[in-house]
């Protein structure tokens, strides 16, 4: 249903056989994106590597400073260029902050969003306040194919942002309309 966590989503990913325990996942961060691609690669013996599994469109770093940025992902959907989507979703802003809240601590996350509105960006979830509320929940980082905003903000809470661009706005309020589902 909209606005509700998904059933393969982070707590699925978590009770995985072969899930990577955050020892694993914090020494990924020593090795810059293309070498761990790199990897992967040849792990796997994915035929179709030159075509799939990484993303097709630029992307910026906004703080590279932080160094690597590497966790558990968190998916979840916005369409902040909607004008409808406050009176349809309104409550998925809470309800996606108490799922993120209920997940287990001590695992770095980073929430991955789907902007719906692509490829325009009419504004963004992410600014000062979200970046320093999910912080506080254990979040290090957005990875967003839309826009984020308030970047030095951002940066001095400690979320590193990565996105598709910067607005200076969010629009309808980036309202997560739905999460922990698959996003392109």
């Amino acid at each position: 249903a909209p606005g509700e966590a998904g059933k393969n989503g982070f707590l699925t990913a978590m009770q995985r056989k072969h899930f990577p325990d955050t020892t694993t996942i914090l020494m990924l961060q020593k090795w810059n994106t293309p070498t761990v691609f790199n990897g992967w690669e040849q792990i796997t013996k994915n035929p179709n590597f030159g075509r799939e599994c990484f993303n097709l469109e630029p992307i910026i770093d906004h703080m590279p400073q932080m160094g690597m940025m590497v966790g558990c992902a968190i998916t979840v959907k916005i369409r902040p260029g909607d004008k409808t989507v406050p009176a349809k979703f309104g409550v998925g802003r809470q309800k996606f902050r108490e799922h993120v809240a209920s997940l287990p601590g001590g695992v770095p996350k980073i929430i991955v969003v789907e902007d719906e509105d692509k490829p325009y960006i009419f504004g963004s979830m992410w600014g000062e306040v979200n970046a320093t509320l999910f912080r506080s929940l254990g979040v290090i980082g957005c990875l967003v194919d839309g826009g984020v905003r308030d970047l030095d903000e951002m940066a001095n809470v400690g979320l590193h942002a990565m996105s598709r661009g910067v607005c200076v706005g969010h629009s309808f309020g980036g309202i997560p309309i739905e999460w922990d589902v698959p996003v392109s």
